[in-house]
């Protein structure tokens, strides 16, 4: 049996006969197809009677693209080939049609566009991170280098002042160079989904304090928490938020003025935790908005600040693994960064209650 659906069509576009195939490609009995209209079993009707119509014009239509339905309603992507048929005296009868189903050569069209979409994006991924290694590991390491040269060369002249300096500019680069290794590995753990998630309950007030701390260990403090209650618990992962609020404190602060401050706050819904950062910095610029949080990827704005252009990529998927989100809304003069998680549970976990 020809496993094509095969149609013969009247010239006034009514159904006069059909094979087996295109009974099991319509889930149509026989007999209900014959005398039916040839376009009702298409989900683009119009379209089909373009092509039934093209068909008697030129004689002939070639690969004509249509998808079939089934009363299922399941769809076949199908190509039409028709040609007119004559009687003796060249009488034109009405069109026979042949389908081919062609739904696993799109499929396989579809994962080839892919794979080719996902090689554009690995070597726009490859050129940022040339970019960005070139700047954030190479001038670090220029430094720790120059800094060494000092050390060897003249380390017996200097003070104890000067080798203080050149010691701490070597902390500083190799902190720099430890700091973007790690933001490279953490984005890889969660680009491939193997960052484990374990919640556990913690006092969101000591939480955000000591993330505060860590992004700016030296007094004064330009971070203001407005979040008052110390003995709420929460259940979350506390390890994935660290990651997510670090880095936009660090870009909060990395990317507004020394005199102005950073809104911290948190609020806490049945069901849901959202933690928000405002700043009065430099803001996004509107075109460059729907790259914010790709890879490697930093705002032109943005001047000679360094930057690995991974931070907000990581507080974009570390909320993921909650089943949360990271919004940003920009203002008139800043920006708000917001994150919100589900919470399966809150409690008291102040100790003195």
């Amino acid at each position: 049996m020809n496993l094509d659906p095969l149609v013969t069509i009247s010239t006034s576009g009514k159904i006069t006969d059909v094979n087996e195939a295109t009974v099991l490609a319509t889930g149509i009995p026989r007999e209900q197809l014959v005398g039916a209209d040839f376009s009702n079993y298409f989900t683009e009707p119009a379209k089909a009677r373009e092509g039934y119509q093209k068909a008697f014009t030129e004689g002939i239509v070639r690969d004509y693209p249509l998808t079939l339905r089934h009363t299922s309603g399941r769809t076949t992507d199908v190509l039409y080939n028709a040609s007119v048929y004559r009687d003796a005296q060249g009488k034109v009868l009405g069109v026979f049609a042949a389908a081919r189903d062609i739904t696993e050569r799109k499929l396989a069209e579809a994962i080839v566009l892919q794979n080719l979409a996902r090689a554009e994006e690995l070597a726009r991924l490859k050129s940022r991170f040339v970019s960005m290694a070139s700047h954030e590991l190479r001038t670090p390491l220029a430094n720790i280098m120059l800094d060494c040269d000092l050390l060897k060369n003249f380390g017996n002249a200097m003070s104890a002042e000067k080798s203080q300096s050149v010691f701490a500019g070597l902390m500083s680069g190799v902190s720099s160079m430890v700091r973007t290794l790690e933001d490279l590995l953490l984005a890889g753990k969660l680009e491939e989904g193997k960052l484990p998630f374990t919640p556990a309950p913690f006092l969101l007030l000591d939480f955000l304090r000591r993330c505060c701390l860590e992004v700016q260990p030296e007094p004064p403090s330009r971070i203001e928490i407005a979040f008052r209650d110390d003995g709420l618990g929460v259940t979350a992962d506390e390890r994935l938020l660290h990651h997510v609020l670090k880095n936009l404190l660090e870009n909060a602060l990395k990317y507004s003025p020394d005199d102005t401050s950073v809104e911290l706050g948190a609020e806490v819904r049945p069901g849901s935790l959202t933690l928000s950062v405002r700043d009065r910095g430099i803001g996004i610029p509107e075109s460059e908005r729907k790259f914010l949080f790709d890879a490697f990827s930093r705002v032109s704005n943005v001047g000679a600040k360094p930057g690995s252009g991974l931070g907000l990529f990581i507080a974009q998927k570390c909320p993921q693994a909650h089943g949360g989100l990271v919004r940003y809304a920009p203002l008139s003069d800043g920006s708000v960064f917001s994150v919100t998680i589900p919470l399966s549970a809150t409690a008291d976990l102040n100790p003195a209650t």
